[in-house]
């Protein structure tokens, strides 16, 4: 019930009215593909564009400087639940506001788990295999396992440092009372550093993209559908890259995880 009156908060029409000061700002149209080894200090990991109209990155960067290195000689077997996912992009702040902190309480209360589960490390290539996806409550609540078919993906690895090779696919659902917001986040990347004893993910970073026709299906109960309600804002926040030939809104956000056990 917590989560539902949370989410209500949409409805006060101070949240509509607050979203002319982010639309003034515009959208950032900054995205990268966080490609191989686009990490901290990397000649890939490029300063963010701060926008159009000099608006800064709402997406917290990643830790910068010396990090200590992983003792664990080998992590496979280790597995990691999302403890906390603050979004930011395309969502305008005013949304985002409200929507975080149903995410952080739903996170508290396991009811959306998004894990990664490491199936190989092999060090002298610089790759872990993963699995990623999302699971239910746990019966017990400690084992998770993955609902569905869960994404291969595969991450080069500069110990500590970890970043995604590839595109890959996640519905991230929030639950708000009797309906779900359900966002399919395609061309999805993560990046993050493990700590030196393999029980956490800091300054983790997730980017992808909603596109157009998906965002349509989205529905954001008092606002309607995601593309409406994005395009309808004065101005109109459009999208800003695309996913194969669709136009598509960037998609970003934070994580940390921790250490979990996983089927």
């Amino acid at each position: 019930m917590a989560s539902c009156r949370a989410f209500r908060l949409l409805a006060v029409p101070a949240a509509a009215l607050a979203l002319s000061a982010f639309a003034a700002c515009g959208l950032d149209e900054h995205y990268t593909g966080m490609g191989t080894g686009a990490l901290p200090g990397d000649k890939l990991y490029p300063v963010p564009d701060p926008g159009p109209g000099q608006c800064q990155q709402t997406t917290p960067d990643v830790v910068t400087g010396d990090l200590p290195q992983i003792a664990v000689a080998d992590l496979k077997g280790q597995a990691w639940r999302f403890d906390t996912l603050t979004l930011s992009k395309p969502l305008p702040a005013s949304i985002s506001d409200l929507v975080n902190p149903v995410i952080e309480d739903q996170l508290a209360q396991q009811l959306i788990n998004v894990l990664v589960a490491i199936d190989k490390d092999d060090r002298t290539a610089g790759e872990l295999n993963a699995r990623l996806g999302t699971g239910p409550t746990p019966a017990d609540g400690t084992t998770y396992a993955f609902e569905g078919t869960p994404q291969q993906v595969v991450f080069t690895f500069e110990n500590p440092a970890f970043a995604s090779k590839a595109d890959a696919k996640l519905s991230l659902s929030v639950a708000m009372g009797e309906d779900n917001l359900v966002l399919p986040i395609q061309s999805l990347r993560l990046k993050g550093q493990v700590t030196s004893d393999g029980q956490s993910i800091e300054a983790g970073v997730l980017t992808g993209a909603i596109t157009e026709e998906d965002g349509a299906l989205v529905v954001i109960p008092v606002f309607g559908n995601l593309k409406d309600f994005l395009e309808t804002q004065d101005p109109p926040i459009l999208p800003d890259t695309t996913v194969g030939d669709k136009p598509a809104w960037s998609f970003e956000g934070a994580f940390t995880a921790v250490a979990a056990t996983v089927q």
